[in-house]
């Protein structure tokens, strides 16, 4: 959902976010999408962007193709029942990251995290990265 400005997008956010709002959405998808079962509604905003991120249980299918149609009974219903005007809405704004490597992932715990420990010469760090050892380390904090 896009806003003209962040303070728009903060009123939608917190409209959204609303314990009684989230179990709204929760209801209105459950009994509208067959086989499938609303995990969780996380609500991230990002400057004039609000995500609704929807977790579904699709019991044995993969759920790729319903998770897309309850995004966009979210965008219909929102669309009818939000007090305020949405000027934009996408049903994928770039906040899933699929198998990529995200943040968002770490910030959640999907997926697997390997520790490990190398030296690698400066002159490979300078050579092959372009960089040098301190603005790795800089770039890790």
């Amino acid at each position: 959902f896009l806003f003209k400005n962040i303070a728009d997008a903060t009123d939608f956010y917190r409209y959204v976010n609303s314990p009684e709002m989230k179990q709204t959405l929760s209801e209105v998808l459950n009994s509208s999408l067959n086989h499938v079962t609303v995990t969780h509604l996380r609500v991230f905003q990002t400057d004039r962007k609000v995500h609704i991120s929807i977790g579904i249980d699709s019991e044995d299918a993969a759920g790729q193709n319903k998770v897309t149609y309850a995004g966009d009974i979210v965008m219909q219903y929102m669309q009818e029942h939000y007090p305020g005007k949405i000027p934009e809405m996408y049903i994928e704004g770039g906040f899933n990251s699929g198998k990529r490597v995200s943040i968002i992932h770490s910030m959640l715990g999907k997926g697997h995290s390997i520790v490990a420990d190398v030296v690698i010469p400066y002159e490979v760090v300078n050579r092959v990265l372009r960089t040098t050892p301190y603005r790795l380390q800089r770039f890790q904090k």
